[in-house]
């Protein structure tokens, strides 16, 4: 059977960034040995051990006959885990780590256990979490092992150094960026400041959940966006306490179209008009709301008094002040915006769900409507 020393010993090597030179140094042999080893020679076999050692990793994993009593030992670690809590689970991460510290599941749940028992607040495991979690970003390639890292860092990080790993977060709607800082401020004490992004990201969300209106295969599945879009216009309903704040009535107003043309498509005509005629009185209020002129997003307990404010001559995008009169820091824009008059009347016209009324006269006077607005 052929060992694969070789490529171990290369692979161990280079992960540690030496030189076959400076292996040999550390192991007390000639280059030549070294470089015997990685085209197919094999070390004397005393020598296993000690390079075993000087690698981290057993003479199995040495040799390349470990994959069924790595296996083995991976389910009783496993087991562990589920067997232990806190600090025993820690220590047994610990000690896994110890025995195969190459292996970066078993670094990502060290990072987390660090975390869940708080044992990042001693020096000691502070250093062990922040060496870990560079060398994570430094070598591995699986996504969801280095966006553990960067969240456990974040939650552990002070000063620069937190500045330093939330950067690596994406700064979009909806994204963990903004969380962390939120948490960040909150976990320092600035209290202004954590009660603004709470505001931010919980308006984030909902308009993340709004913008799903785009994936919603009303045309495929009709009954199922009637469920859909009733729900959504309820929310908006309830930031308002029974009313649509002005702030989110383009939103509830496509939800409105969108949910007559579902209605239109199961045959239920009557519904559909009500809900049709209904939108289009709707739409007329989005038309005429004032620009540039801070608008009500409801709910304070959820948006903490952020308001959004028209630009129609900007592109018919919004933007959000907080309560306190700044500029939301938030990359939401294009995400809830008040349509213009065009836009209304194209999506009627344009949109396949009226094409069963869209010969009737009181469809006509609709778009009429809008026209004249």
């Amino acid at each position: 059977m052929k060992l694969n020393i070789d490529t171990a010993i290369l692979k161990y090597r280079r992960a540690r960034n030496m030189t076959q030179e400076e292996l040999a140094t550390a192991l007390g042999v000639s280059p030549q040995s070294v470089s015997n080893w990685e085209h197919g020679g094999y070390p004397d076999i005393e020598l296993l051990p000690s390079i075993a050692n000087y690698f981290g990793i057993t003479v199995d994993e040495l040799i390349g006959n470990d994959k069924i009593s790595f296996e083995e030992d991976m389910r009783r670690y496993y087991q562990g885990l589920r067997e232990y809590d806190g600090l025993k689970n820690l220590d047994h991460c610990l000690a896994y780590h110890r025995k195969y510290p190459n292996e970066f599941p078993i670094i990502n749940d060290l990072c987390i256990m660090i975390m869940n028992t708080r044992s990042y607040k001693k020096p000691e495991y502070m250093e062990l979490l922040r060496r870990l979690s560079q060398r994570v970003i430094d070598e591995c390639t699986d996504s969801t092992i280095r966006d553990s890292a960067v969240w456990n860092m974040c939650g552990a990080a002070e000063g620069e150094e937190f500045e330093k790993w939330v950067s690596m977060l994406p700064q979009y709607y909806g994204s963990h960026y903004y969380e962390m800082q939120e948490k960040y401020a909150r976990r320092t004490g600035n209290t202004e400041k954590s009660k603004n992004l709470n505001g931010r990201n919980n308006l984030s969300i909902m308009f993340h959940l709004m913008e799903r209106r785009l994936l919603t295969p009303h045309l495929c599945d009709p009954a199922e966006a009637e469920e859909w879009y009733r729900f959504c216009m309820k929310q908006i309903e309830f930031f308002g306490d029974g009313t649509i704040p002005d702030g989110w009535l383009s939103w509830h107003t496509y939800f409105r179209l969108d949910l007559a043309e579902s209605l239109f498509l199961l045959g239920r005509d009557d519904e559909g008009w009500d809900e049709l005629t209904g939108a289009v009185d709707e739409a007329v209020r989005v038309i005429h709301l004032p620009d540039n002129v801070p608008l009500d997003m409801g709910c304070p307990a959820l948006f903490r008094g952020i308001r959004c404010v028209r630009r129609m001559n900007e592109g018919s995008f919004d933007h959000y002040i907080c309560a306190d009169g700044t500029d939301m820091d938030t990359q939401t824009e294009g995400f809830c915006y008040h349509q213009n008059k065009d836009g209304y009347i194209d999506n009627l016209i344009k949109s396949p769900g009226f094409d069963s009324v869209r010969e009737d006269a009181r469809f006509t006077c609709l778009v009429e409507k809008l026209r004249q607005a």
